[in-house]
Formats: C-alpha cells, sequence, structure tokens
C-alpha cells in the first residue's frame, strides 16, 4: 500500500541520504509517473545518485516529453552519467529546441568529439533566441576536450569552426578568444582575417586575449612576422600583448613605439617595456 501524497512526499524529500547503492528504487521511481510527484521522484534519485537510480532516470527519459523531460536531462547533466549517454545524445534531434539544448548541455562535459557533427546541427537549428545557449553548449564541449588532452588540431579546428561559422559575435569572441591556449601559429593570420572582416573594435578583446595567450616560439615568430598588419587593426593596445608576452623580439617594436607621436602608443608600449622586464627596454623608460 502506498502512502498518502503528502507522507510520500515527505519521504521523496528524506529517502535519498539513507540510499545505499545497490538498493531497489523502483518505489521511488514508481513515482515518476504521478504528475503530482514526479518532481519529488526525480530530485531523489538525482539526489541519492546510485546505480539503480541512475538507470531509473534514463528508463524515464526515454519516453518523456515537454519539462519533464527537460528535468529528467538536467538531473542526469548533474551527475554526468556516462552510462546516459546514447539515451541524451538521441535527444539531440528532438523536435523541441529546449530539448536538444538540453541534451546538448547534458553532454558537453564529456568533451567527446563524436558529438561534434550534431552540436553543429543544434546550433544551425536553433531559435533566434537560443542561438548562445546552443553555442555555449558547444564551446564547453570542446572546452572539454582540450581538457581530455591528445586532441590539439581537433580542437583548434573546431576552434576555429565557431570563429568562422558563428553569427553571434560574443560566441565568436569566445571562439577566438579561446584559441589563444591551444592554437599555434595558425591562429595569427585567421585573427588579421577576422579584424579584417569585423565591425571595428568588436572583437579586439577576443583578439589581443588570444595573441598574449597563444603558446610557443613559433607563434612569437608569426606575431612579429605579421606585426604592421596587427597594428593596423588593433592599434597601440597590441604593445601591451607583447608586454604580456615578454619575448625579448619585442623589446626593438617597442622601442620604435616609444617614439611615436601619439601619446596613448607611448604610454602602452612603455608600460609594455617594463611589464617584459628586460633590461634594455627597462633602461629605457625608468626614470
Amino acid at each position: 500500500m502506498q502512502p498518502g501524497r503528502d507522507e510520500a512526499a515527505r519521504l521523496l524529500n528524506i529517502i535519498p541520504y539513507a540510499l545505499p547503492d545497490g538498493a531497489d528504487v523502483s518505489p521511488i521511481a514508481a513515482y515518476l509517473g504521478d504528475d503530482t510527484l514526479r518532481m519529488n521522484a526525480r530530485d531523489a534519485l538525482q539526489l541519492a545518485g546510485t546505480t539503480e537510480s541512475r538507470r531509473a532516470l534514463r528508463t524515464a527519459l526515454i519516453h518523456a516529453r515537454g519539462t519533464f523531460a527537460l528535468a529528467l536531462i538536467d538531473a542526469l547533466r548533474l551527475l554526468q552519467d556516462s552510462t546516459a549517454l546514447d539515451v541524451l545524445a538521441s535527444r539531440l534531434q528532438d523536435e523541441d529546441p529546449a530539448i536538444r539544448m538540453a541534451a546538448a548541455r547534458a553532454l558537453a562535459w564529456t568533451g567527446d568529439a563524436a558529438f561534434i557533427p550534431a552540436f553543429r546541427q543544434v546550433i544551425r537549428g536553433a531559435p533566434r533566441d537560443r542561438v548562445v545557449e546552443a553555442g555555449d553548449a558547444y564551446l564547453t564541449l570542446i572546452g572539454a576536450m582540450y581538457e581530455n588532452g591528445g586532441q590539439f588540431d581537433g580542437v583548434f579546428q573546431s576552434y576555429v569552426w565557431g570563429v568562422r561559422q558563428f553569427e553571434n559575435p560574443e560566441l565568436r569572441g569566445a571562439a577566438l578568444a579561446s584559441l589563444g591556449r591551444c592554437g599555434d601559429e595558425r591562429a595569427v593570420p585567421l585573427i588579421i582575417e577576422v579584424l579584417r572582416r569585423e565591425r571595428a573594435g568588436a572583437l579586439d578583446h577576443a583578439a589581443l586575449e588570444a595573441l598574449a595567450m597563444l603558446p610557443g616560439e613559433t607563434a612569437t615568430r608569426a606575431i612579429v612576422t605579421r606585426h604592421a598588419e596587427l597594428l593596423k587593426t588593433l592599434g597601440p593596445s597590441l604593445y601591451g600583448v607583447y608586454g604580456r608576452r615578454g619575448d625579448a623580439v619585442f623589446t626593438p617594436l617597442l622601442l620604435d613605439a616609444l617614439e611615436s607621436s601619439d601619446p596613448y602608443a607611448q604610454h602602452v608600449a612603455a608600460q609594455a617595456l617594463l611589464d617584459a622586464k628586460h633590461p634594455d627596454g627597462v633602461a629605457a623608460v625608468a626614470p
């Protein structure tokens, strides 16, 4: 005999804290079909987080619709349940855009490159008011790929896709800035290309961040080689990048900037020389 609704709600709020792995959760899962108590049951299973609880949530998601499907997907996202990947991936093609977005968020933590085509399709099919949400899930997926390691070129190309394909400037800027931690010298001409076609100033901060963070001597040489083009598009703020990178090869460019007729360029270059801490540069600006 099942308890009354008030008593059942109370028990569902308490039982997750005393439910061991291996325990039968079918009495809790039964309430997933109850319009009044299904959210209580969902919360109980998610908080318990046992193998059996996860299975019950996965099973319930197969046929769930609407807001309850969203709640189940979010529970599986919070649990980062690797056994739920197939059922979550199936919802990336759901007719409901909210469910597609939720499924993408729930899968993003995996960093699994196999999901990239489906995520891109979610972005293409996103309603205007959900484009940022879809793009953010994609960037989270690529960020997790980077953290997983061993996929350098795949991560780089995935961010490049975002830079070229995102229509939203915030998403484009996030993808561009992300090239700084996982890119190489190939990012430099891409940055110049993007800045040339972008509204003036829209992506300057992202570009500067990427240039400052690009790893390696090869990237440094690429920046020096394209200095004139970068300066034309980014202005004196570029000198701050040189100070952050700290390579001695930038010192002559910064010393030349001290002779500029632009007071702002002089100021940024002087600060960059101090930040880089190379003796020749410091001597040129120190009192």
